[in-house]
């Protein structure tokens, strides 16, 4: 299984030029975050590494495409 990738944007490099482009942003990163926590947490209650393990346990928190 290949690890999708994913570019780092600064905040001066995202195109905000309204409030609907903002809260399309926001939204994005909130759920960035959820998953970044859920990893971490999981990742610190099975540290052994098994990384089939951790995906099936994201999956069934209901996360697509972990």
């Amino acid at each position: 299984m290949t690890a999708p990738h994913f570019a780092v944007l600064s905040i001066k490099d995202r195109r905000l030029d309204s409030a609907d482009d903002l809260r399309k942003c926001l939204a994005f990163d909130a759920v960035t975050a959820v998953h970044v926590a859920d990893i971490t947490v999981l990742a610190r209650e099975h540290p052994e590494g098994d990384i089939d393990l951790l995906h099936t346990m994201l999956e069934s928190q209901g996360h697509r495409n972990v």
